[in-house]
Order: C-alpha cells, then structure tokens, then sequence
C-alpha cells in the first residue's frame, strides 16, 4: 500500500492510449497547416493547442476508435482553423486599412528541416485572403500538403466533387488575382 507522502502532489492523468503522444508528435506539421490557412503564428499555436486539449479530453474509447491519427488531427486543425478564418473575416468586416498575413522568419524554427517543403510564400497567403474559408482550406491541404480531393471531402464534410469544385474555383480565382490588371479605357 502507497504512503500519503508518496502521492501528495501527483496529478492522475487519464489514460489516453497515445493520443498526447500523437499530437505532440503532429504538433509541427499541425502548426505549419494552421500557419498556411490563417497567416499568423500566434493564432495557429492557439488552434493547434486547442486541438491538443481537444485529445486530452477524450475518452478512451473515443481514442481506441481513431483508425487515421494524422487524418483526425488534420481534420480537427482544418475545422478550428476555418472557424478562426470564419471569425476573422467578420470582424475584418470593421477594420480600416488592408490586412496582412503575418511574415515568419521559417529558418529560426526548429521544424523547418521537417515542414520547409510544406511553406506558403507570403504572396500566396495574401492571395489566399481572397478564397472562402473551405477554398482556402482546400487549397492548402491540395497545394501545401498533396492531399488529394478524395481524402479533403471528409475532411471539410462535403463530396470529392464539390472539393474538386473549390479547388477549381480557387485556382482561378487565384490566377485573377495574379494577372496584371489592364486598364482598357486608358488604350
């Protein structure tokens, strides 16, 4: 039988069958992901830690039906982050000045030798601005990370076709924006 003095001030930790150790292991491309949907790194920290919270809490039999560990934790980080991007065009709605994506220094980061290939210039995130928040997450999963359309539709809850749509779109939209602007009354 333990001692009083042998537990006082030990914390009981559920047991969580890996999952921690998941996301902790997934926590810099889960960053880098949250980075490239919403352009600045405090606000992917905080969708990405919110995401770890979010495995704390499960419950064991919730963590033994998890088939896709990096598939979850990329859905979970997708979802919270067109929540932030959903939350930050409305209230971009009331700000005065044009907005810009938050530049990051990507050879001090310690992952970078992990995620470097998986960057967005800052010129895309600005382009990217442009896009709806499922075009915008769609376009980053495709372009950033090589998920295909099929492996995007559940993650954004809607058909491959409709992902193939949005990226379509998105693509266009982007070339657009990308193209000189000509002024035919000035010929």
């Amino acid at each position: 039988m333990p001692h009083a003095a042998d537990t006082i001030g030990c914390v009981e930790e559920p047991e969580t069958g890996g999952a921690l150790e998941r996301w902790l292991e997934a926590k810099p491309r889960l960053t880098m992901l949250a980075y490239n949907m919403l352009g600045v790194w405090a606000q992917a920290e905080d969708v990405v830690a919110a995401v770890g919270e979010q495995v704390f809490q499960l419950e064991p039999h919730q963590v033994a039906n998890v088939q896709n560990w990096p598939g979850y934790l990329t859905t979970l980080t997708t979802r919270r982050s067109i929540d932030v991007l959903r939350s930050a065009q409305h209230q971009r709605t009331q700000y005065v000045g044009s907005w810009l994506p938050e530049p990051v220094d990507h050879r001090t980061l310690p992952e970078d030798s992990a995620v470097n290939d998986s960057m967005l210039r800052l010129g895309v995130l600005l382009l990217l601005e442009e896009l709806s928040a499922p075009a915008r997450a769609a376009y980053v999963l495709h372009h950033a990370l090589g998920y295909s359309a099929t492996e995007i539709a559940p993650v954004l809850e809607t058909s491959p076709a409709a992902v193939r749509q949005l990226l379509s779109r998105a693509a266009k939209k982007l070339r657009q924006a990308q193209s000189p602007q000509h002024d035919v009354s000035s010929v």
